[in-house]
């Protein structure tokens, strides 16, 4: 099943790389005078992403267990560097999101979802759960604090992506349906409030709801979008013809790289990227079950495992879902296709995890038959 994992996801990322190129060069040309700038840079990361997925896969998952809480406190310690000094963070656009190292730039919040699923699964399987909110005070805090950083950088979208994982390994491990409403309540105040304190995040909740609004100011990016997925149809406009039917699309090769998919290959691509994210995510969690049967009890392997595909799930169904219009603007990369190199590294190392989970439970096996024999 490795194997077959291995397959769909070198499928995915040639698929990307084509339409990453396409995407992208232009803006290539136009801010580097290198039509395969984006292309070369992202081909990098792969390369990096695919030693570390190795790399990660041959680690026991016990090690990520042993240092869940130390993981975790590091992942708020990046997040508090950012704020606390100008020397080694990035500010883009407004928002200060990116440590920097010399001429080498990553976002925390990146490894902050990897440390909140490996801590969440460590509290799981050291406590059990819990029956009422105050018995998980320590484990939402820890939560709360990497979520607060984030939302503070301004990263909205990321920020939901883990609360929306969080909210998912409560449900899955059963905390009571009564305390996840209530808690779930509760993210609703303090997101109206989030909302609501700034313009910005307020022009685009109106131009998410009435894009036609204002079409040349905050609804411009929405209407872009809906225009480039509606013009592809079928079969779509060609490979690198985007810009010349609907012009060129803010962030295409990043955030909007789906709408360019959607216009250059149209709905036939449209499901050929369906049908390889769905093939990757039955095959990680039919591998990730087939190792558990092979290691009863292991509360810790089932709650981090699920994590990682739940982070790679919900940023697929974010991304698509903004770029159709069902959610407000938000910058969130579409897994193996958007260019970015933290994303892409984390995406790695998230599914190199569940293979080392597969990888160990099968010599967990080996022994125990050993043993027998």
């Amino acid at each position: 099943m490795r194997y077959v994992i291995y397959v769909i996801l070198a499928s995915i990322i040639a698929y990307g790389l084509v339409v990453l190129y396409s995407a992208s060069y232009s803006a290539g040309i136009k801010k580097f005078g290198d039509s395969s700038f984006f292309l070369r840079r992202q081909l990098i990361w792969i390369l990096i992403g695919t030693a570390a997925m190795l790399v990660v896969s041959r680690i026991n998952p016990q090690f990520w267990q042993r240092t869940a809480p130390r993981l975790v406190f590091f992942s708020i310690f990046l997040l508090f560097i950012l704020f606390i000094s100008p020397k080694f963070s990035l500010t883009i656009k407004g928002a200060r999101r990116w440590l920097k190292l010399g001429s080498y730039v990553f976002q925390p919040s990146e490894f902050a979802k990897f440390a909140v699923v490996i801590y969440t699964a460590y509290w799981f399987a050291k406590y059990g759960v819990p029956k009422k909110i105050r018995e998980m005070l320590s484990l939402l805090l820890v939560v709360g604090l990497n979520a607060f950083f984030i939302m503070l950088q301004p990263d909205f979208g990321t920020g939901m992506v883990l609360v929306t994982v969080f909210f998912a390994l409560m449900w899955i491990v059963k905390v009571p349906f009564k305390n996840i409403l209530s808690m779930f309540l509760v993210l609703l105040v303090f997101s109206y409030i989030y909302v609501t304190s700034s313009t910005y995040r307020l022009n685009r909740i109106k131009a998410w709801l009435n894009p036609w609004e204002d079409k040349l100011g905050i609804g411009y990016h929405v209407i872009k979008l809906k225009t480039a997925i509606g013009y592809g149809g079928l079969i779509g406009v060609g490979l690198g013809r985007e810009a010349e039917f609907v012009g060129v699309l803010p962030e295409q090769h990043s955030d909007s790289i789906f709408a360019v998919l959607a216009c250059e290959l149209g709905y036939v691509g449209v499901v050929i990227l369906f049908v390889f994210y769905f093939l990757l995510i039955l095959s990680l969690y039919r591998l990730l079950m087939a190792s558990l049967e092979k290691k009863k009890g292991a509360v810790f392997e089932y709650v981090a495992g699920l994590g990682m595909i739940f982070i790679i799930a919900v940023h697929i169904f974010f991304n698509i879902a903004v770029n159709v219009g069902v959610l407000p603007l938000t910058g969130l990369p579409l897994p193996f296709l958007s260019y970015g190199g933290s994303a892409t590294l984390m995406f790695f190392i998230e599914i190199g995890f569940i293979l080392a989970i597969s990888r160990f439970a099968e010599v967990s096996s080996r022994k125990r038959r050993r043993i027998r024999l």
